[in-house]
């Protein structure tokens, strides 16, 4: 690939890589964080349903099951079972398709959402089918509720309080359900950090042998150049800048080489030429001494002169 034949996209490389694992750790962090508080947001919610369930049976029984002679509010008490009503169904639809005003986006569709919404369901199909009808049975005429006795009681309390463990059974798995999504976020987490890490030994790695390995062996050889190795090469591992850098200087080292060893040719050469025109003077100029030396110059000798 051309984009890795230069050092400049070996460094692209390496930032994307890194990019793509940060840009990973941020995408699930941020996802996960979502979902974690959405979950908690719901586990909330149904809290209040629970709250809610409870404070309707509550009312339900001072309607029903209290004597004649006790003080009744009974206003008060049908005024607080119509708010709860609303807000119970608030409760439920929030937790079924999601609460604007709560800030509870709809869930999302997996084994275990689908799991909560069967629940749900259960619960839902129990509000609209037993417990509404018999809130609204009492609320229409709270007297002939209480005149019906111990069997409309027993009813009201089969409706309401045999169903509690059902809405502490989805409570309860609303929060089993974020523990896993916490569980799984931590183990999402440490394995991109894990990865991360490895990537981090796989560039470091890339580097030493892609960057820092040719150039210190340009440096070496530089070295060796320097103190007069001429036959001293640099293998190129690479093809990018640095590659190209070392066959520039193995053609400058041959060059230089090769210009070390004409010159070494010329001087021997020469060296040769000048012993050999050393020799031919002195044989040229060798002559067997007749005469005298004056002042270390020899005068030769001439027959008939010099006599006195």
């Amino acid at each position: 690939m051309k984009i890795i034949t230069s050092i400049l996209g070996k460094y692209a490389v390496i930032a994307a890589t890194i990019l793509l694992l940060l840009g990973s750790l941020v995408i699930a962090t941020f996802y996960l964080t979502e979902e974690i508080r959405g979950d908690a947001r719901r586990i909330n919610l149904a809290g209040r349903q629970r709250m809610h369930i409870f404070h309707l049976a509550n009312h339900a029984h001072f309607l029903v099951s209290c004597a004649t002679t006790e003080p009744l509010d009974v206003p008060l008490h049908l005024r607080e079972i119509d708010r709860e009503i609303v807000a119970y169904e608030q409760a439920l639809a929030g937790l079924k398709s999601g609460c604007p005003v709560c800030e509870i986006a709809q869930p999302l569709q997996s084994a275990a959402h689908a799991a909560l919404d069967k629940q749900l369901d259960r619960l839902i199909a129990l509000w609209n089918g037993e417990q509404k009808p018999r809130l609204l049975q009492i609320m229409a005429d709270p007297e002939r509720s209480r005149g019906e006795g111990a069997a409309f009681c027993a009813d009201c309390h089969r409706a309401f309080v045999d169903h509690f463990p059902e809405v502490d059974a989805f409570v309860a798995a609303l929060t089993q359900h974020n523990e896993q999504v916490v569980r799984e976020f931590n183990l999402l987490r440490f394995s991109i950090l894990a990865v991360s890490a490895l990537a981090a030994l796989l560039i470091a790695f890339f580097v030493k042998q892609q960057m820092l390995r040719p150039v210190n062996e340009l440096h070496d050889a530089t070295a060796r150049l320097e103190q007069g190795d001429f036959s001293c090469r640099v293998e190129p591992r690479t093809q990018d800048e640095i590659g190209r850098l070392a066959l520039a200087f193995n053609r400058m080292a041959a060059t230089l080489a090769q210009s070390f060893n004409e010159k070494e040719e010329l001087v021997q050469q020469r060296t040769a030429e000048l012993q050999a025109a050393n020799e031919e003077l002195k044989a040229f100029t060798y002559v067997r001494p007749a005469g005298r030396t004056y002042l270390g110059v020899k005068v030769p000798y001439t027959p008939g002169k010099g006599k006195c």
